[in-house]
């Protein structure tokens, strides 16, 4: 009978310490969530430029700065300037998303 409540101590102490692990685990995995979701990612690039392409609502406009930021990114591809290109490449999404935004084709 011994044995057997020192197999159950032994269980029931076991299973508290698998409970406050996993709460140690889960609680750092929300912190993390939660820490790394606050922050709005950061676009390459000018904030002016953003606020101009998500402020324009003529789709004439939206294409001309699409395909500005297009032949960009083709020039600073072949020149070499990645760190420009991904600029021009994230100036092209926002362009494209806000064409989609307000549907055009």
């Amino acid at each position: 009978m011994a044995d057997t409540r020192t197999n159950r101590r032994r269980v029931t102490g076991l299973a508290w310490i698998f409970l406050i692990a996993a709460a140690a685990v889960l609680g750092v995995g929300v912190y993390a969530a939660v820490s790394h979701g606050s922050k709005p990612p950061t676009r390459p690039g000018s904030a002016v430029v953003y606020d101009r392409i998500a402020k324009l609502t003529d789709c004439g406009q939206l294409h001309h700065e699409l395909d500005v930021a297009s032949a960009n990114h083709t020039r600073d591809l072949a020149a070499g300037n990645n760190s420009l290109a991904e600029i021009d490449f994230s100036y092209m999404t926002a362009a494209y998303d806000r064409l989609n935004a307000i549907d055009c084709s």
